[in-house]
């Protein structure tokens, strides 16, 4: 029943669905007193959820719960005994880097890479996900039935909680880290595998010459020059400018999730002017969530808009460092373009 009201407070989502039916199995075998494995509990639990709904096999959601636990059920114990400091320490990194290795069989595919940025993240956000889940759920059932003025002081820790998650996801999605993708797992892999067998021969060097070697592939994508860029649209409904370190981004009709993974393959960390074609209702919420995750400088608008912040500029051309902004109407729509600050041809 207590997994059952569990599940119903959580909205059924397929990752809980996965970790409802983990629990209801294990609780069960317990009791029989046929305890068993996680490997088969996850086991089991996957097979019963995709029985009841054969859908969920093409779930996201679904997948990265499913892939990131069998990793830390597999991973995460042998990764928290190699390495050095607490024992605290060690649990933490151990989960975070066995839950990435899970999921990237479904990342890579699916989205073409793994943030390398989703590492210190994680090290940084778990700590405060476990109490936020927990005292989410009791005290938001207290805060229900005692009402105003209890309820904002129940949620205190909730707030400080979340805000703090918030605060490391703004701040891993501004590294330039880069992705990794298909063939740096593949260098991963190859390193983690020679890393065993080394240890059985020279096991004091191999550790930490393959911890070595793995951070330095994780910097490899960072690294990498940032190129210039005239224009570049991956259908999203957004065209990316930069030169001489200046960014200018036009908007229309954008996809938000598309815009923000086209910034980040562009290794785009901030934006420096933001130019809005239509200034709409629905343009205006793109634009609310696109500065919620990307710091942006200045907002173009045409007149009579609703974007909130921005600001209609006057006709005629602007310099934004590298790159210069002509404007040539603000009504009823802004229409705009870009060119490179050395080219005195129109866009």
């Amino acid at each position: 029943a207590v997994i059952g009201f569990f599940a119903l407070v959580t909205r059924f989502e397929p990752s809980v669905l996965r970790a409802s039916a983990m629990a209801a199995i294990a609780c069960t075998a317990g009791g029989l007193g046929r305890p068993a494995s996680r490997v088969r509990i996850l086991a089991l639990a996957a097979t019963v959820v995709l029985l009841v709904d054969p859908l969920l096999v093409r779930s996201l959601s679904f997948l990265l719960s499913v892939g990131a636990s069998t990793a830390i059920i597999v991973l995460a114990r042998p990764l928290a005994e190699r390495v050095p400091g607490p024992r605290w320490f060690g649990d933490l990194v151990g989960v975070t880097v066995a839950a990435q290795v899970g999921v990237a069989p479904v990342l890579l595919p699916v989205f073409g890479g793994v943030p390398v940025a989703s590492l210190p993240a994680n090290v940084l956000a778990v700590p405060a996900a476990g109490p936020l889940m927990v005292w989410g759920l009791t005290g938001g059932m207290a805060a229900g039935v005692l009402g105003l003025p209890f309820d904002g002081w129940l949620h205190l820790p909730t707030s400080w909680l979340v805000g703090w998650v918030a605060v490391v996801a703004r701040w891993g999605a501004g590294l330039p880290l880069g992705r990794l993708e298909a063939g740096h797992v593949a260098a991963l892999a190859m390193i983690a595998g020679t890393s065993l067998l080394l240890a059985r021969r020279t096991p004091r060097w191999a550790v930490p010459a393959g911890t070595v070697a793995a951070v330095l592939v994780l910097l490899l994508p960072g690294l990498g020059p940032v190129h210039d860029i005239a224009g570049a649209d991956a259908g999203s409904g957004a065209e990316v400018w930069r030169a001489g370190g200046a960014v200018v981004v036009l908007l229309d009709d954008p996809w938000v999730p598309g815009v923000l993974e086209q910034l980040r393959d562009a290794r785009v960390t901030r934006i420096d002017v933001l130019v809005v074609h239509r200034g709409g209702r629905l343009v205006a919420g793109s634009v609310l969530e696109l500065r919620s995750r990307v710091p942006v400088r200045l907002v173009l608008a045409p007149e009579d808009h609703r974007v909130r912040g921005a600001s209609t500029p006057p006709v005629g051309p602007i310099g934004v460092g590298g790159l210069v902004v002509d404007v040539t109407d603000t009504a009823p729509s802004l229409v705009a373009g870009v060119r490179s600050a050395g080219d005195g041809r129109a866009p």
